[in-house]
């Protein structure tokens, strides 16, 4: 998945958003907490499970103070556009139109 290695080289070279920035603040974590994600959580890297022709993407997020260790999220085309945008990428995901900032 191309995509997703551009997406984590970016992340390498700046710092990641907060789930509050990319619209993601309070979804269920999927690992690494029982609770609903933060919105200060700060976004580490993104990774695929499953099969590369329709894959599940997950976003990391480093554990804010007092929540050590990662927490992992469903990453899905609304916040796979938002994290594009965020980081000046010009990627595609999902079907239908692409909005600007969306």
């Amino acid at each position: 998945m191309d995509q997703i290695a551009d997406l984590n080289a970016r992340l390498a070279d700046v710092p990641g958003p907060t789930a509050d920035q990319l619209g993601l603040e309070g979804v269920r974590v999927r690992r690494g907490s029982t609770g609903p994600l933060p919105g200060a959580a700060v976004l580490t890297r993104v990774c695929w499970e499953g099969a590369p022709a329709f894959p599940d993407v997950r976003a990391v997020f480093a554990g804010t103070s007092g929540a050590g260790g990662a927490l992992v999220v469903d990453l899905h085309t609304q916040g796979l556009r938002a994290l594009s945008h965020h980081l000046g990428l010009r990627q595609t995901w999902g079907v239908g139109p692409c909005r600007p900032g969306s």
